[in-house]
């Protein structure tokens, strides 16, 4: 059974990030925040199946891009490949300091252009300790663009990791399902420099 959770997103104003706001009915509550490394440091531990916590819930985080498909990709452009390296959540402890703990360690390889029409790939899941979270985070290792010709390109982007703030409780023994969307594709662009795009990003419960 999937844990029904109202998700809005909203960064935390004790990390001090700068907001992007994405397309949406009430665009001030959904915020995100792209850094250069991510925030913290991890716990000891690398998985929450090692945690002591006798209550458990799963989590599954999946990725895609936009739901606009490429139509407004490039024809050139053949393969948009990224790399992710680990997804994190944070915690808040009795201070209101974000504590962070992987639940990804392994390095996943997508390519935007195939999960541009509705198609997802897993990110991350795993046991998680039942309780209240405060953000999802992961990191881009590297962003390309390949091209018809086989050539590829640096795809250049705001910052390499992101930071999606909001307070969400994880219910013991039930099944909770994220998506990442993205939004790289449509806004990606040749500039004097290469590739770059600035990706409208949002959080959904759901598939």
């Amino acid at each position: 059974m999937t844990h029904k959770i109202a998700l809005s997103l909203a960064l935390f104003a004790s990390l001090g990030l700068t907001a992007c706001t994405v397309d949406s009915p009430t665009p001030e509550d959904f915020n995100y925040s792209f850094l250069d490394e991510l925030p913290g440091a991890p716990a000891a531990v690398d998985s929450f199946t090692t945690l002591e916590e006798p209550l458990s819930a799963e989590i599954r985080i999946e990725f895609r891009d936009s739901e606009h498909g490429t139509d407004d990709v490039p024809e050139k452009i053949s393969a948009v490949p990224l790399l992710i390296d680990g997804v994190r959540l944070g915690t808040a402890d009795a201070e209101g300091n974000i504590q962070w703990r992987s639940i990804a360690s392994q390095r996943t390889d997508l390519d935007l252009m195939e999960l541009s029409d509705g198609e997802t790939q897993l990110i991350a899941s795993g046991p998680v300790p039942e309780g209240q979270y405060s953000a999802i985070a992961f990191k881009i290792a590297t962003s390309e663009v390949v091209l018809g010709d086989g050539d590829t390109e640096e795809l250049g982007l705001p910052g390499a990791a992101i930071v999606i703030e909001r307070e969400f409780y994880l219910q013991a023994f039930e099944d909770h399902d994220f998506v990442i969307r993205f939004g790289g594709l449509r806004g990606i662009e040749e500039s004097v420099d290469g590739w770059v795009t600035d990706p409208n990003l949002s959080l959904h419960l759901g598939f």
